[in-house]
């Protein structure tokens, strides 16, 4: 910068700087308390700016880590993962938030009858059967109301039999124990140089 002078001023040169700061953000995200199979735990994840960027954040979640051999793998999602942040300086940061949910399989069986029970169906059946032969044919009309009962009894035996194999429980596995690692990533609009990413663990006992 140039000053010629003037009657009253001589002249003078001086230097100035000028440094641009790109609008930009950054996200962190919290660690959830440890959680059980089958429960669910939540993140919060927080989006900041010191240089004044305004716009739309959408978030995205993935599980980056898990134990090895893991099965049941946990799954995160979002409860409206598009927010807004509005500018902010150095001394008043401006932030948004946005939760994630992370969630766990528990252990569910379901049981089939018992093979003994299926068997004495079936035996109970075949006796009452066996003893309508010795009802006297005057009771005629109770013969045939326990004929009715052990065509149904014997039906519920078979049904019995047919209801699983080997008297076993099938089901479904939990997830896994262990520490589970989860990225997730901002995508701004306008966007930043490079999309903010943050990450959070969560542990299944």
């Amino acid at each position: 910068m140039n000053y010629s002078g003037d009657i009253s001023y001589t002249a003078a040169t001086a230097t100035a700087s000028i440094t641009v700061v790109n609008p930009v953000f950054t996200i962190s995200a919290t660690t959830p308390a440890s959680i059980s199979a089958g429960q669910q735990a939540t993140s919060t994840v927080t989006a900041t700016t010191t240089t004044g960027w305004n716009g739309r954040i959408n978030l995205s979640c993935a599980l980056t880590s898990q134990p090895a051999g893991a099965s049941n793998l946990p799954t995160c999602s979002f409860n409206g993962p598009a927010f807004y942040l509005y500018g902010g300086t150095q001394s008043a940061p401006g932030t948004g938030q946005s939760y994630v949910a992370v969630s766990t399989t528990g252990a569910t069986f379901a049981t089939n009858t018992p093979p003994a029970f299926r068997i004495s169906g079936g035996l109970g059946g075949a006796a009452l059967a066996a003893l309508l032969f010795f009802i006297p044919a005057r009771r005629r009309g109770w013969r045939n109301l326990l004929g009715v009962l052990v065509l149904l009894f014997v039906f519920a035996g078979l049904g019995a039999c047919g209801g699983g194999s080997g008297g076993g429980g099938g089901g479904s596995a939990r997830t896994t124990s262990g520490t589970y690692t989860f990225t997730v990533t901002a995508i701004g609009s306008p966007p930043v140089s490079a999309a903010p990413t943050a990450t959070f663990t969560v542990t299944v006992n």
